[in-house]
């Protein structure tokens, strides 16, 4: 079973690197809220296109906070300055359902902070990688690849080994395997171990 780790949101300066590391990519032309417990333990994080209409938006973030029980969010939208009225758009519609503690946007490595009264209105420079949360994020085996296309590339399916499980599904004969052996190759598969084509097969025709 892996490991999941546990980040808790200290400071402001924080949330640009940590961001990356919780979606599993660097974002874009998106709005990332950060669900945070009384504790300012991160809860979960979840993104929508900047593009989404704002009703999608208000439901989706909505329906996180309901299943998490979350205290508190933080909203940050990826963008350039143009994106800044729909992200200040965005935290208003939420703020009057939940509780948004930050409103902040980042534009390649700056951060603003939209709707509060601090140094970070004009820009703030950072580094994502030579962050706290960054470098608890390494230790923990945690990586941000560069975009979201190449974290959903990483789920394509190979051509070969479709091919391959096809054939051993047409040379099967019918399934003869108990439950006890589908259990297990279930909880070889769950615990990240590569199953071969045949046990693949037998699998698919369950």
């Amino acid at each position: 079973m892996s490991h999941v780790p546990t980040f808790t949101v200290r400071s402001q300066a924080e949330l640009p690197g940590l961001v990356p590391y919780l979606l599993g990519y660097h974002p874009e032309q998106s709005l990332v809220a950060l669900f945070l417990k009384a504790d300012r333990r991160v809860a979960v994080a979840a993104r929508v296109d900047l593009a989404a209409p704002m009703a999608q938006v208000v439901d989706a973030f909505r329906d996180v906070t309901d299943r998490t029980a979350a205290q508190t969010l933080v909203l940050v939208g990826y963008g350039n300055r143009d994106v800044a009225p729909t992200v200040t758009a965005a935290s208003d519609a939420l703020a009057a359902h939940l509780t948004v503690s930050q409103t902040l946007l980042v534009i390649t490595d700056r951060y603003f902070c939209l709707e509060c009264p601090c140094d970070a209105t004009e820009g703030v420079s950072f580094d994502a990688k030579a962050t706290a949360t960054a470098a608890q994020s390494t230790v923990e085996g945690l990586v941000a690849l560069p975009s979201r296309a190449a974290l959903l590339a990483l789920i394509d399916p190979d051509p070969a080994q479709h091919a391959a499980v096809a054939a051993a599904i047409a040379a099967l004969r019918p399934a003869s395997d108990g439950p006890e052996t589908l259990r297990a190759l279930l909880d070889r598969a769950r615990d990240g171990h590569r199953l071969t084509v045949e046990q693949a097969a037998r699998l698919a025709i369950c």
